[in-house]
C-alpha cells in the first residue's frame, strides 16, 4: 500500500509544471495533512507486542502515561539491578513496537541505570495516531513520567534514540535539560534519508527542518555518543559521520564492527557499553 501511495504521488507530481510544483509545495509545508501523509509512509507500527521482558530474563514495571489528547502510551520501566538515580529514555525506531527493541534494552541495562521504554502513539498497545509530530510530543511526556512519577531530575535523565528514535532524541534534547545523549544509526535529516533511498520527489514535501538531526544537534550542550553499525545499507554511515562532525564537544563516535542496522545488538561489545557509562554515569 505504501509503495502504492508513493507511486501515485510521483505521478502527480510529475504532472505538475515546476513553477505549480512550487506554489503546491510552499501550501503544504506545515500541515497537518502533510505530516500524516509523510508518517504513512515512514513508519509501520506493529499493534501485536510478540516478546516480553521476560523472554530476555529482564525484570520491569509496567507503564501506562495519560495523555491530554486522551491517548495512552504503554510501556515498560526496567529498574537497574543496584539502585541508581541515572535514568535512560529509549525512544525506538519507526517499526514495531517496544517488543522488537528488548535486545538493544538489553544489552543497554549492562551500563547499569534504569531504563524506560515506551511505544509511540499507534505502536504496540499505545493509542492514538502515529504521526511525526505526535512521536515528539510523546517523547516530552515520557521525560515528565520520569520527572513526576520516578522523581527524577533533570541532570540525571539521559537519552538514546535508536534509528528513527536518535531523531527524536536530538527534539527532546534540544527542548529539555538532560544529561547526556546517544544516536545510534541515527540519519542526518529526514530530508537526506529520503533521497538517499531515491525518493528525490519528496523534496517538494519534506522540509529541510523537519527532522533534521543534524541541525538540532548543533544546539545541545550536552555529552553525546554517536554510534553506526558498520555494515548498515539503512542508514549509510555517512549519516553518522556527519552528525559527529556537526557536533559540540565532549563527543565520541563509535562503530559497531559487523552489524547491521536491524541487527546491532548482537554485536554489543564490552567496549561499547563503557563508552556509554562513560558518559552517562
Amino acid at each position: 500500500m505504501k509503495f502504492i501511495a508513493l507511486f501515485i504521488l510521483t505521478i502527480f507530481l510529475g504532472l505538475l509544471s515546476l513553477n505549480a510544483l512550487k506554489t503546491y509545495a510552499k501550501t503544504y509545508t506545515n500541515t497537518t495533512l502533510r505530516d500524516e501523509f509523510i508518517s504513512y509512509c515512514l513508519f509501520a507500527p506493529d499493534k501485536t507486542v510478540k516478546e516480553n521482558p521476560s523472554d530476555y530474563g529482564l525484570k520491569h514495571e509496567d507503564v501506562q502515561i495519560n495523555l491530554k489528547n486522551k491517548s495512552k502510551l504503554v510501556g515498560w520501566y526496567f529498574p537497574a539491578d543496584k539502585k541508581t538515580d541515572k535514568h535512560i529514555i529509549y525512544l525506538h525506531g519507526s517499526k514495531g513496537n517496544i517488543g522488537l527493541y528488548l535486545g538493544g534494552i538489553k544489552e543497554l541495562h549492562k551500563v547499569g541505570t534504569n531504563i524506560l521504554i515506551v511505544d509511540y502513539e499507534g505502536f504496540g498497545k499505545s493509542t492514538g495516531k502515529d504521526t511525526i509530530s505526535n512521536t515528539i510530543n510523546d517523547s516530552i511526556a515520557m521525560y515528565n513520567y520520569l520527572i513526576k512519577e520516578k522523581h527524577a531530575e533533570p541532570k540525571n535523565i539521559s537519552l538514546f534514540g535508536y534509528s528513527y528514535g536518535g531523531a527524536v532524541a536530538a527534539e527532546l534534547a534540544k527542548k529539555k535539560e538532560t544529561h547526556a545523549l546517544v544516536l545510534e544509526s541515527t540519519f542526518s535529516s529526514l530530508l537526506k534519508i529520503a533521497i538517499e533511498k531515491n525518493y528525490p520527489f519528496v523534496k517538494f514535501i519534506i522540509s529541510d527542518d523537519l527532522l533534521n538531526t543534524k541541525e538540532n544537534i548543533k544546539k545541545i550542550k550536552i555529552p553525546i555518543l554517536i554510534a553506526y553499525a558498520e555494515k548498515d545499507k539503512i542508514v549509510l554511515t555517512s549519516n553518522s559521520k556527519e552528525l559527529f562532525e556537526a557536533a559540540n564537544k565532549p563527543k565520541y563516535l563509535y562503530e559497531i564492527k559487523d552489524a547491521e542496522h536491524h541487527n546491532i545488538f548482537k554485536f554489543v561489545t564490552p567496549e561499547y557499553v563503557n563508552l556509554i557509562k562513560k558518559i552517562i554515569l
